[in-house]
């Protein structure tokens, strides 16, 4: 278990024109609240704190996970987003669009969003900043409290063999 924090924020994505996953806005808002950032995407551009999709280990890609405080989730539609659940069983809280499959699935910190149009959701930059100013203003006591919970709904939720069984069982319903 990686105790030690060193990043505010981490964001995973594969991004497309129309900013599908939100990390335009991700890194704006890192760079307006002055985090420290670390992006894994497609978008590599060489800074620092931004590394190649797909280049990392998955244990190198878990430990990122792990040391960072937040997982921002600001896709404006998602499938269902692996990278939030990864968070979740890290206790790395996600920051998530309430909307899409976060929705339904994901445990942490929410942003309002509204539906635009039948697979897209939209979210109010302010609501974004002030979220993540919540977070990162929740004490030690609590943050370690929701993140314990997360662990522990992930885990619940998402037992191997309860998904398997869920799953089959739309194979056999007549």
């Amino acid at each position: 278990i990686i105790k030690e924090k060193k990043y505010d924020v981490i964001t995973i994505g594969y991004n497309t024109k129309d900013d599908h996953k939100g990390l335009r806005i991700a890194r704006k808002v890192v760079k307006d609240l002055g985090l420290k950032y670390v992006e894994i995407s497609n978008e590599y551009n060489g800074e620092e704190w931004c590394h190649k999709f797909m280049s990392f280990s998955r244990t190198e890609l878990y430990k990122l996970i792990a040391q960072s405080r937040f997982y921002l989730a600001l896709s404006h539609t998602e499938g269902f987003g692996l990278p939030v659940l990864e968070s979740m069983v890290a206790g790395t809280i996600p920051i998530f669009v309430k909307g899409h499959a976060f929705a339904e699935y994901a445990e942490g910190i929410s942003i309002p969003a509204y539906k635009t149009r039948e697979d897209w959701f939209e979210y109010d930059y302010e609501d974004v900043i002030k979220t993540v100013k919540y977070a990162l203003s929740l004490p030690e006591k609590e943050y370690n409290e929701i993140s314990s919970e997360i662990k522990s709904k992930a885990r619940e939720r998402f037992e191997p063999e309860k998904i398997f069984r869920l799953i089959s069982s739309y194979f056999h319903s007549s």
